[in-house]
């Protein structure tokens, strides 16, 4: 068996600590799986029993140690960021116990904190963004064998906010012997970082890119594994000699819900709005050096959320997209003076020459979306919008949210033109059509005759 966690999966083992060279007994423990949060641990004690005193003290003052070793016949697991999660029984108790992080590795010595000099992962839409070719197949003339080589040599790397950012061609492959192969390309985030960085750190420094996937794509993405590279986490012989960093999976109690969801197809993500093509490692470079900047993240994260799903109703992705245009706008204008969210939404549409000549002018879309998210978020506004209403001014503030990027990071303008172009932007005509409305200049939705 791998050593991994699942859904559904029960590991039996023995928990060290920072004090087992101290004479006291091992604990037993269970390593389970967590939709939410990932690895957690059952501990099961006697109170009372002086050989489980260790366990009492945890969950009596709710403060376990902050990192733990878990080892069982399948490996070893370091979990870090050791949380109480509440204990339950008379004498005979069994704790509870999440972890921030489950490195699936065993470290050279037990320690509170890892700080790692690399995090690999993976993500849905990166490969339809990078369009990396690592898999080439010759098919000869009939009769002479088909050959199937790997390069996975293709590397776009840049330096941002104190990290070094790669994007590495990857393949993963499977096959039978004279029957069936198969093989496809899974491209590599990497962060790396001299000094090291805690892993939830490299996960925050990845954020930035995840959020562009989700913004070029327009569509749920979610990150699909994460594994930590550094000498801290080394390969162990049999004999016991520790050689060379052995990449160590690593779940992560925010993302780990999201590795077993449902993949979108390829064909759904072939086409984003912005690629590597476009951006070159000059553009990731200005993208993720302005994320660093909180004014702009507060820009990005609320849309990138409604994307993901973050929001089921149609009143907060309003809310939500309105408030990341305000923002937008405000980071063009460099801040300065308080604004109507109108004028910042107005700056948004002037800056990139954005027209809807079918639905409305600019002053009057830009009041729409102020004037509906003042509707929605004040309790004296007597007019709710209808649903409908909110429909259609979504999918509009959404399209003008999401090509915010293109001048901001330099995108070929070729690449604006061809969302604005797009399915998803053209919806955003069609649907005021179809619910037979117009925006006049006031920001007042009219319904046509």
């Amino acid at each position: 068996m791998p050593n991994s966690l699942v859904p559904g999966q029960v590991r039996v083992g023995q928990l060290l600590t920072s004090s087992a060279d101290d004479g006291r007994p091992m604990l037993s423990a269970a390593l389970t799986f967590d939709d939410r949060r990932g690895a957690r641990l059952l501990v099961p004690y006697v109170k009372g029993v002086p050989q489980f005193d260790e366990a009492q003290e945890w969950f009596r003052t709710t403060s376990p140690p902050t990192s733990v070793i878990f080892a069982d016949d399948e490996g070893v697991v370091t979990l870090v960021g050791v949380r109480w999660r509440g204990d339950s029984g008379g004498t005979m108790a069994t704790g509870r116990l999440t972890a921030d992080n489950a490195i699936f590795g065993q470290p050279r010595t037990l320690k509170s904190e890892y700080r790692v000099r690399t995090l690999r992962s993976t993500i849905d839409g990166l490969d339809g963004f990078t369009h990396f070719h690592p898999v080439k197949y010759e098919f000869p003339r009939r009769g002479e064998p088909a050959v199937i080589t790997f390069d996975e040599s293709e590397t776009v790397t840049w330096r941002s906010a104190g990290f070094t950012y790669a994007l590495k061609a990857s393949s993963v492959w499977s096959g039978t012997e004279g029957r069936q192969f198969e093989a496809r390309s899974v491209p590599v985030l990497t962060t790396s970082r001299f000094r090291g960085a805690t892993p939830r750190e490299h996960l925050r420094a990845q954020w930035a890119i995840r959020d562009l996937l989700l913004l070029a794509h327009g569509q749920k993405l979610s990150w699909r594994s994460h594994q930590v590279v550094d000498e801290q986490f080394p390969l162990f012989t049999l004999d016991g000699v520790a050689h060379g960093p052995e990449p160590a999976e690593t779940h992560f109690a925010g993302t780990v819900g999201q590795h077993a969801l449902p993949e979108p197809t390829a064909i759904d993500l072939a086409f984003p709005a912005l690629n590597l093509r476009s951006l070159g490692s000059r553009g990731l470079k200005r993208w993720t050096d302005m994320y660093a900047d909180e004014l702009f993240r507060r820009a990005v994260q609320p849309l990138a959320e409604v994307i993901n799903g973050a929001a089921t109703f149609l009143e907060p992705q309003l809310m939500m997209v309105a408030s990341a245009l305000d923002y937008f706008g405000y980071y063009r204008f460099g801040g300065g003076r308080g604004r109507p969210m109108h004028e910042s939404i107005r700056k948004c549409l002037d800056d990139l020459d954005l027209d809807w000549p079918d639905i409305g002018s600019r002053e009057g879309i830009a009041r729409a979306i102020g004037r509906m998210n003042n509707d929605l978020k004040h309790p004296d506004r007597e007019r709710r919008p209808e649903s409908d209403e909110l429909t259609c001014v979504v999918t509009l503030a959404t399209v003008i949210a999401r090509a915010q990027p293109f001048d901001l990071i330099g995108a070929d303008p070729s690449a604006r033109r061809e969302f604005l172009a797009s399915r998803d932007a053209r919806w955003s005509t069609e649907v005021f059509e179809l619910c037979g409305l117009r925006i006049r200049d006031d920001g007042s939705l009219v319904r046509k005759a």
